[in-house]
């Protein structure tokens, strides 16, 4: 798996218009679940209880920000009760998790709450981990929409999940955002740009008569058949310790996972790399050093993957390489489609030829579901509201428009069905307490770390690293999905997602297209697209519906979807949404007490609730015997009586005054 990344307020709120939508509406997301699948959420707290080192290339801090959660619920960058579902297993035996060769979990999980929790201030949050496989990872999207969760983010993507088929996640995201969930899913697009090449009509006539693939027929890179080339050249980018480069090659058969029946690949195909001369690792998906994946089993699934990098141990940073892939035919029959990505999560790694512009999609798995949102990147300082229009896409941010080839059981559909995908772009490279790096760090802006504008919003917070990549554009649109849900609950996934498209402001042309869908998101925009309704009729009890006078009952409200309450009848004025109240009219006979709620699609049915107030029970004071009617003792339980009813007026006194207080 791998995360698709690159007191503090994200600027995406001030650049999607979402501080407005809250302002102009009196919204917070109150009343919504967010849940998000992510690497971990506080493993930096397992960490630092264990002594693990921060600094440091293999350092799980080494940028030097060690906020935990705790530290970020103290700064108010995440509420108290964070619902964690799952967490990752943040160490293995005594050491981390992915340790020597892989960095430990950066909490990316939490990095993304926080970016939630700056735009839907009021919306109770959950996490799961997407770190424990594909099958995990479908678990969790269901857990949390059982737990209640309305809204889910995840940025999180597995090598092997599907370009041409919905797989395991797909169907899962499918099965939340439909009935009886109704979930609005929201998946990071990926990092890896267009860097992948793709054959429509693959050749494989050339016998290899060289080591490491001897005999095996060679994949001819030239699709249109004027040459033979028999090798991809791709330069891999310089790598930190601990980073590594995919190379996954697929082609159109279908899966076993997630389709069982399918019969699975045919071909056998085998993955190699030659020329490499630089300091980078080549090993197979378990760390072990390979020139060759070696062949699929037949009935297995079609993906082939060989990764290339540097362990977390390393002294520095690899040295750019330029390397060569080929692809090998061992027996079974030929594919009709292949494609090669090399997926790099942003770092800069090129392909060298045959650039193909109109089938180089790198979108690959669950983002492309039916039922999910898939959203791109664009730097917040590159966006209409800081004054670059249109909005600048991320150069790594993933192309879509891979063609569904076969259906859900593994049957070939008649005809590929190619999705608009990504659905839109939000912002990265904001602000958050911990997670990615400094711009001045990186160079991007003067020893200052400050960028050059006028505008306070679009300012850089140089005391606070910076959150790039789609996982950190995800969670800006999930949480306006959170707002649209307060304001009306009743809303569909399908009606949250078309506004978000249909409101965007276009990035490209045409619109929608594969690199950026329908544009950059406008929360406020959105909101006013979305059909309106009025709230439903609020609840307003009592504690008690007969009450003798002199004593109290408690009145009760709630009200869903509303913008403003009124009360008449018995009480009158502006109320909250919720609240309650304590009444103890001192008149005998009947009170009503009636609320109506409004918002801008008009007003709720009135409720109301009645309250009896009958005479206090007083006895009768009796006199002594004897004649003269001389006055005789008082009734002591007279006197048990009238202390009675003065002590139940002061409990109701002391609640009204707290209720006010």
């Amino acid at each position: 798996s791998r995360t698709r990344a690159g007191a503090v307020t994200s600027q995406g709120d001030f650049v999607q218009h979402s501080d407005t939508l809250r302002s102009a509406n009196a919204l917070s997301g109150a009343g919504v679940t967010v849940g998000v699948l992510s690497d971990s959420f506080d493993c930096y707290s397992v960490f630092q209880a264990d002594g693990v080192a921060a600094s440091g290339n293999a350092g799980y801090a080494s940028n030097g920000f060690l906020a935990t959660a705790e530290t970020d619920v103290s700064t108010g960058d995440l509420p108290s009760g964070v619902k964690v579902l799952q967490e990752a297993p943040c160490m293995d035996g005594n050491e981390y998790n992915g340790y020597p060769d892989e960095l430990p979990f950066g909490d990316e999980g939490r990095a993304m709450l926080q970016v939630v929790h700056d735009v839907a201030p009021g919306a109770s949050l959950a996490f799961y981990t997407a770190e424990n496989g594909e099958a995990d990872f479908a678990n969790g999207i269901v857990a949390l929409a059982k737990s209640g969760a309305k809204v889910i983010a995840d940025d999180v993507g597995y090598y092997d999940e599907p370009f041409y088929q919905d797989g395991l996640v797909a169907q899962a995201v499918d099965e939340v955002n439909g009935s009886p969930y109704g979930v609005a899913y929201f998946a990071a697009a990926g990092n890896d740009g267009s860097l992948a090449y793709e054959n429509t009509t693959p050749g494989f006539s050339t016998v290899s008569s060289a080591q490491p693939n001897v005999g095996e027929h060679l994949l001819n890179f030239d699709a249109t058949g004027a040459t033979t080339v028999t090798s991809l050249p791709v330069t891999i980018a310089a790598l930190i310790p601990g980073q590594y480069v995919a190379i996954v090659v697929e082609w159109d058969q279908p899966y076993v996972t997630g389709s069982p029946n399918s019969g699975g690949a045919t071909s056998l195909i085998d993955v190699c790399i030659t020329g490499a001369g630089g300091n980078d690792q080549i090993v197979d998906e378990n760390g072990n050093p390979v020139s060759c994946t070696g062949a699929n089993a037949a009935g297995s699934d079609p993906v082939q993957i060989i990764m290339i990098g540097i362990p977390a141990t390393a002294s520095g940073n690899s040295s750019p390489e330029t390397l060569d892939i080929q692809v090998g035919l061992v027996s079974g029959t030929t594919p009709g489609r292949i494609k090669v990505a090399v997926e790099d999560d942003g770092a800069g790694s090129t392909i060298n030829a045959f650039p193909s512009a109109s089938a180089t999609a790198t979108l690959q798995g669950h983002p492309g579901a039916v039922g999910a949102a898939a959203v791109g990147a664009a730097f917040y300082f590159q966006s209409p509201a800081c004054g670059t229009s249109p909005a600048a896409l991320e150069s790594y941010s993933s192309l879509g428009g891979a063609p569904i080839l076969f259906d859900t059981s593994g049957a070939r559909l008649m005809s590929p069905v190619i999705r608009n995908k990504p659905d839109f772009v939000d912002a990265d490279g904001v602000n958050n307490t911990f997670l990615g790096f400094t711009l001045a760090q990186a160079g991007a802006t003067g020893s200052n770390g400050l960028l050059s504008t006028n505008i306070s919003a679009c300012q850089n917070d140089p005391k606070y690293p910076n959150f790039f990549g789609t996982s950190a554009a995800t969670p800006h649109a999930a949480a306006v999905a959170a707002l649209m849900l307060q304001a009306n609950s009743a809303m569909t996934p399908a009606q949250i997602y078309q506004a978000l498209r249909t409101s965007a402001l276009a990035m490209g042309s045409p619109t929608p297209n594969f690199e950026s869908g329908y544009g950059f998101v406008q929360a406020d925009a959105a909101f006013a697209l979305l059909p309106q309704v009025a709230p439903p009729q609020p609840t307003l009890t009592l504690s008690s519906t007969s009450i003798a006078a002199g004593s109290a009952a408690t009145l009760t409200w709630s009200a869903s979807d509303a913008t403003a309450c009124t009360a008449s009848g018995s009480w009158s004025g502006s109320e909250a949404n919720s609240g309650t109240q304590s009444v103890g009219p001192s008149a005998v006979g009947t009170d009503t007490y009636t609320l109506t709620c409004s918002n801008s699609a008009g007003a709720s049915p009135a409720a109301s609730a009645t309250l009896t107030v009958t005479a206090a029970s007083n006895a009768t004071a009796t006199g002594g015997g004897g004649g003269g009617g001389g006055g005789g003792a008082l009734d002591p339980w007279l006197l048990l009586g009238l202390a009675g009813v003065v002590c139940v007026g002061f409990a109701a006194r002391r609640e009204r005054h707290v209720e006010a207080r």
